[in-house]
This record gives C-alpha cells, structure tokens and sequence, in this order.
C-alpha cells in the first residue's frame, strides 16, 4: 500500500505462534547467551524460576507474522528506527499474538513518507508482554501525468 493510502488506527493481528523450549535455547546460545535464556539451573535461583524467551526472539516470531500482510507491503522501501519495551516476561510454551497499529504518518519526500507502526504482544492470557515501535520509509503513489 502506498504512504498516502496508508490509514492512521489501521490495525492488523497477526496469527498465534508458540515459543518452543528447542528455539528459544537455539536462539539464545547464539543470539543472547546470557544465563537467564540459557542456563535452566541458574534460571531456576531468579525470581522467574525458569528460562525467560529473549525478547528479540519473541519480537521476531510475531513480527514475522506480520510481514506477509504488512500494511506497506511491496511499497516498503526500508526500515529506519526500533525500539521496544518488554514488559512482562515469555517463557518456553507460551503463545503469542501481536497487533500492529499505524500510530504516525510523516510525509518526506515526494517519492516517500515515514510511517510509524506499533507492535504491541499478547500472550495466551492476554497480558501484554511488550510493546515494539518501529519506523518504515514507504513509496508514495506516483504522480498522475499532467
């Protein structure tokens, strides 16, 4: 969808998707070698008591989600700023679901705008367990000849 097409409030959820005990010690050992993600004995001495899913795992798992179906689809034409809060921890079993909302608009050129989009994380309980902002450049529609 274009920059222009691009409605502030439209949401889209994303599907379910579990967090497996398998990917999230893959993840971590590779990604996030922290002892919290990857030792389940010094996991079991927090005041968690077990593995916590990193949050970039759980990020990217539902945000993969997202992408076939985002709301710039094919007029994407890059990523520009991330962050993201995790607010409640996910553990190894959990399943989540994200909703995407396009928060902001700022048009910047003639060929694109910056559309602010944000991620917000469910779990199985529907208790937020972050909330992710990201910015995207997005092709705006050609101009009609004249």
């Amino acid at each position: 969808m274009y920059f222009d097409d691009i409605q502030l409030g439209t949401r889209i959820e994303t599907p379910e998707v579990e967090i497996t005990l398998e990917e999230l010690l893959a993840f971590s050992e590779r990604y996030d070698p922290v002892p919290i993600h990857t030792d389940a004995k010094f996991a079991e001495t927090t005041r968690f008591g077990r593995l916590l899913a990193p949050g970039m795992l759980t990020y990217l798992k539902v945000w993969s989600l997202y992408l076939p179906n985002s709301l710039a689809g094919e007029q994407l034409v890059a990523g520009t700023d991330f962050s993201c809060r995790w607010l409640r921890p996910v553990f190894a079993g959990d399943v989540l679901h994200g909703v995407v909302t396009a928060t902001g608009k700022t048009p910047r050129t003639a060929r694109d705008g910056i559309l602010e989009q944000t991620l917000e994380i469910y779990n199985q309980s529907g208790v937020m367990t972050a909330r992710c902002v990201n910015t995207v450049l997005v092709k705006r529609a050609p101009a009609a000849p004249q």
